[in-house]
């Protein structure tokens, strides 16, 4: 699928660039951790979403890097 617009459409984790994409992700993850942590009572749920938000976050900030 090449355009955004339509991929947006179809799921609205897509952003208007992959900077935004990665953010909703983290945003997304972050939320369904603590959800299922709470729900489950294992704060290790929450611990691995954040963490994978986090990596997603490090990846996004280094290609911003490289493009500067």
């Amino acid at each position: 699928m090449h355009n955004r617009s339509v991929a947006s459409t179809l799921n609205p984790l897509i952003g208007h660039d992959p900077r935004e994409t990665l953010e909703n992700l983290c945003v997304c993850l972050a939320h369904m951790g603590a959800t299922f942590a709470s729900h489950h009572e294992n704060p290790s749920i929450h611990f691995f979403a954040v963490s994978a938000a986090a990596a997603l976050r490090y990846e996004a900030e280094q290609m911003e890097q490289q493009v500067a």
